[in-house]
């Protein structure tokens, strides 16, 4: 009888323990799978217009330079993306002072309409998450690297 009853006990306690495993196992893969999801869209507006672009909506072409991080380290960027100037140029907006771009954990940069109107100076890429990122050539730290991006306000 002692036995029958050890034995349930055991069979009940690994029983509990594949169930747990499971739950912990799915909420593993739920977070990771949430996190990769990139946003479907960004906002770019100014005062007068709004409009939505996202990474399938933008003609995106192979974007190559030189980044330097905040320790001065040369960074290479090779990538899919889209000169700001050119992604505001398709959506009607003319950034006359600036342009705010805005990520998702609210971190911004700021570039203003000298910076977008140069050749070959600031970018919307596809990052190596799939999320949308701005990157500024020419900047000594990389302070305007702006990752998965939400709104881009315009001036």
């Amino acid at each position: 009888m002692r036995i029958r009853k050890n034995r349930e006990v055991i069979a009940l306690a690994i029983t509990g323990s594949v169930f747990l495993i499971m739950i912990i196992i799915l909420g593993i893969a739920y977070s990771t799978n949430r996190a990769n999801i990139a946003p479907v869209s960004v906002i770019v507006r100014s005062r007068t217009k709004s409009a939505t672009i996202s990474r399938d909506t933008i003609h995106l072409e192979r974007v190559e330079g030189v980044l330097i991080n905040g320790k001065g380290e040369e960074q290479p960027i090779s990538a899919r993306g889209a000169s700001l100037r050119e992604i505001l140029e398709e959506v009607g907006i003319e950034a006359k002072v600036m342009a705010k771009v805005i990520a998702s954990d609210e971190y911004s940069a700021a570039v203003s309409a000298v910076d977008i109107a140069a050749e070959d100076k600031v970018y919307i890429i596809l990052g190596e998450n799939g999320r949308l990122r701005m990157i500024v050539f020419g900047d000594p730290d990389s302070k305007r690297d702006v990752n998965d991006i939400e709104r881009i306000e315009v001036e």
